[in-house]
């Protein structure tokens, strides 16, 4: 197996990508109120830095480099047809326009409309990617610690009740 170095390191990088994603919608679920309110800017700013990690992060999964050789994301491995490219296209330009680079057309609210990715988007990427992982373990043998769909959601629990204890200790 001479890409298990690469695939441990795909793996790790989605799987940070889904704990973000995860902790916002928690922070989302969880925070509100006087709570949120108190600390209002601290919280937007930890959500942004989530959502921008987030998004990063599956974007270096899709990505389809013209130097397959150097780039490890989920092309490295195999020659995959998503089909879905609508949404691959709005999660590069979100990379690129807004997350890597500074785009003028960023201060348009139509350019931002036309870039947004809705929950259930983000929601179907991570169901893709880790799908696309397990299918990778399956056929070419790669190995990973934990199953990555159910050692993903264990860790959203573990968040959330996280979370909710750091939370009880600021009151």
């Amino acid at each position: 197996m001479p890409k298990q170095k690469e695939f441990e390191i795909l793996v790790t990088s989605l799987k940070l990508a889904h704990h973000h994603f995860s902790l916002n919608e928690i922070i989302h679920e969880e925070v509100g109120g006087e709570q949120y309110k108190n600390s209002e800017f601290l919280w937007n700013v930890i959500q942004l830095g989530l959502e921008q990690s987030y998004l990063l992060g599956l974007a270096k999964f899709f990505e389809r480099s013209k130097d397959q050789d150097d780039t490890i994301s989920v092309y490295y491995f195999s020659n995959f047809d998503f089909g879905h490219n609508e949404i691959f296209e709005k999660l590069k330009r979100i990379r690129n326009k807004m997350i890597s680079h500074h785009d003028r057309k960023v201060i348009e609210s139509s350019f931002l409309e036309e870039l947004k990715l809705s929950k259930a988007d983000v929601r179907f990427l991570f169901k893709l990617a880790t799908e696309t992982v397990e299918r990778l373990k399956a056929e070419s043998g790669y190995i990973h610690q934990d199953h990555v769909i159910t050692g993903w959601e264990v860790d959203r629990l573990m968040l959330r009740i996280s979370l909710k204890k750091w939370l009880e200790k600021l009151v």
